[in-house]
């Protein structure tokens, strides 16, 4: 396998025509007591950038998601180029104690080139059929993660790190600004909590008394936190 990222990523290769078969044969090796019950879609698109490790990371925090939330995971993984796609099928089952048997999350995962309408007519008959469907782009380049734009109408949220990928992705002409949400400022809730507890304990007159500014400091690799604790 050519593409270092898939290379990362547990599962078997396949050919991406078989993919969608693999994944039917996988569950029906686990027999009846695996429990396939998927409530949504997750899309992990991961940009050209983004090192094997750092992606093999980031499909275990997916994996964990979709144990808790049954889902369907897809895996893009742009590489430069046009080498040929590259696709691997990934099945995991698990004993669910509260269920009294197995559960498993299912992952299929693509190496691809540029965006293209064939790229997005796959990920459309990879995705689960009516139910909802979740972007989470990762290390994308801008002008890249444009082309998604359209195709993003089909996303109930996209999720984007701006400490990772910076404000450009976020001006974006997304056709459903209010579904982009930031991964920097949902780690920021402890600390949003900790500072909401301690300023509701003071009267509103006495915190803005001579207040000229509110400026916030960060340290490398947390400009999206900073970003998000100065608009909270």
């Amino acid at each position: 396998m050519s593409s270092p990222v898939l290379a990362a990523l547990p599962g078997a290769d396949v050919s991406v025509r078989s993919a969608l078969a693999t994944v039917e044969q996988a569950w029906a090796a686990e027999g009846d007591e695996a429990v396939r019950a998927s409530q949504m879609n997750v899309v992990l698109l991961l940009g050209a950038a983004t090192p094997p490790a750092e992606a093999a990371a980031l499909f275990e925090q997916a994996q964990g998601f979709a144990r808790r939330y049954p889902s369907r995971l897809v895996v893009l993984a742009g590489r430069p180029g046009s080498e040929p796609p590259e696709a691997k099928v990934h099945v995991a089952c698990f004993l669910d104690p509260s269920r009294r048997g197995k559960r498993c999350c299912e992952a299929l995962m693509l190496a691809h080139g540029p965006h293209t309408p064939e790229l997005e007519s796959l990920l459309s008959t990879w995705l689960e059929a009516d139910l909802p469907a979740y972007l989470w782009a990762h290390r994308v380049e801008a002008a890249e993660l444009a082309a998604w734009t359209s195709f993003a109408r089909r996303f109930t949220r996209v999720v984007l790190d701006r400490s990772v990928d910076g404000d450009a992705p976020f001006a974006l002409s997304w056709p459903r600004p209010e579904a982009v949400r930031d991964l920097a400022f949902a780690r920021c809730l402890p600390v949003r909590q900790s500072l909401g507890q301690f300023l509701s304990g003071h009267a509103p007159a006495d915190l803005v008394r001579g207040l000229r500014a509110v400026r916030a400091i960060h340290g490398p690799g947390h400009r999206g936190e900073a970003h998000g604790l100065l608009g909270w």
